[in-house]
């Protein structure tokens, strides 16, 4: 008999609200990380991050555990959004593809401790830890870590930038005689006297000159590649996985502990998240797309793992580590947060369809109906990417795709 509409609610929200204030969130990223840099957007986002998790441990009820997941959904974003801009920004080209990539990593260590967690501890133990990894980051930012050097020459803090450049440089030698510190200052010094005279030829004012930046080609194009990326990622089931990893466990019916399978699809994401932070150091995005490969197969745990590692080399990844290199500077942080946006909204929309689709059609035909659309996405997302690193290979705009050659 199929579940009662108030159970099914009851079980997809605490998981698709973690995703609710998640674009909310990105939005406000963006605008925070204009007006108070990199840095600090991070340390506010750990505000409701560490309010969420005291709430979780103290939760007494359902609406109080719905609360708490807004809370920390929106602390996800307001977090994730400067690291990611601020990697981009301070990283050598060279490794810049690795070092973002590297945050799907430490996510992916996340959630293998977040499964070991909850199959050994009681829960309230599971959010104090939480708790612990919320308060960490904003002492390590305010203590050690220092602004991005993009930021504070945009703002006029010139003095300040050379002192993030010296520190971030500092074990780094130069053959010239110029130091590596001073040769990134000329850089972002000329990239921001470029965007300086362009508002200054420009008849509307430095807000309006960010938003018409999107009707550019080095903005719309960009960003209709990302919707495509994200959409795929969303609809094809990779994000509904890893949520309901459990449940779906006890619901196929696979004969084993679903706490240790979900564990098993944890760390498998883990070691293929590693494997493609070496592939982005070694080969193009574009060639790192064309390792989504699904098999199907017979054995529930075998086929979820074998899913989940193939998203891991490929769509789980790209698409978050191509929001913030796709843009140029003067767009970024506000364009970086618009994606972020974007794949949030498609992700809650995915996650809060998944328990309606189930009672309609059942969990196996949705998970083979997930795993076709995965297959058909070749076409649009190769297309869309050759059409605009062809349009855009001459153009002066900050094109990313093509950095990243074989080595």
């Amino acid at each position: 008999m199929a579940p009662s509409s108030v159970a099914l609610t009851h079980a997809q929200l605490p998981s698709s609200l973690a995703v609710v204030c998640a674009p909310i969130g990105a939005l406000v990223a963006g605008f925070l990380m204009e007006m108070f840099g990199r840095l600090r957007t991070l340390q506010i986002g750990a505000i409701p991050s560490v309010i969420g998790w005291i709430l979780i441990a103290t939760s007494t009820n359902i609406p109080m555990l719905l609360v708490d997941r807004l809370l920390t959904g929106l602390a996800t974003t307001l977090s994730t959004s400067p690291a990611i801009v601020y990697i981009t920004e301070v990283a050598r080209p060279e490794l810049r593809g690795s070092l973002i990539s590297f945050g799907p990593t430490l996510a992916s260590f996340g959630m293998v401790l977040c499964y070991l967690k909850g199959a050994y501890l009681q829960w309230d133990i599971v959010a104090y830890l939480s708790l612990i990894y919320a308060i960490v980051p904003i002492l390590l930012v305010q203590l050690i870590v220092p602004e991005s050097p993009v930021w504070l020459v945009s703002k006029g803090r010139i003095d300040d930038a050379k002192k993030s450049l010296e520190w971030l440089h500092k074990n780094e030698t130069s053959e010239s005689k110029t130091s590596v510190a001073e040769v990134q200052f000329i850089n972002i010094m000329k990239e921001n006297e470029m965007k300086l005279n362009e508002q200054r030829r420009s008849k509307y004012s430095s807000t309006s000159n960010k938003w018409r930046g999107f009707l550019k080609p080095t903005g719309w194009k960009p960003m209709a590649i990302l919707f495509l990326l994200f959409s795929f990622q969303q609809f094809s089931g990779i994000y509904i996985t890893l949520f309901y990893a459990v449940t779906w466990f006890q619901e196929v019916g696979a004969g084993v502990d679903a706490y240790m399978a979900s564990i098993l699809v944890g760390l498998t994401r883990f070691l293929c998240s590693m494997v493609n932070t070496w592939l982005l150091r070694r080969y193009k995005k574009t060639i790192a797309v064309h390792n989504i490969v699904i098999w199907n197969g017979f054995v529930p745990v075998a086929c979820l793992l074998l899913y989940v590692c193939t998203s891991m080399i490929g769509m789980l990844t790209i698409p978050w580590t191509m929001t913030a290199e796709l843009f140029p500077t003067e767009i970024r942080g506000i364009a970086h947060s618009i994606s972020f946006f974007m794949a949030n909204l498609l992700m809650f929309a995915a996650l809060q369809s998944y328990r309606s689709l189930q009672a309609f059609l059942g969990v196996i035909y949705i998970s083979i109906l997930s795993k076709r659309r995965h297959t058909r996405m070749f076409v649009a997302i190769e297309s869309a990417t050759i059409l605009y690193t062809a349009s855009d290979r001459h153009n002066t705009g900050t094109i990313f795709l093509t950095q990243n050659s074989c080595k």
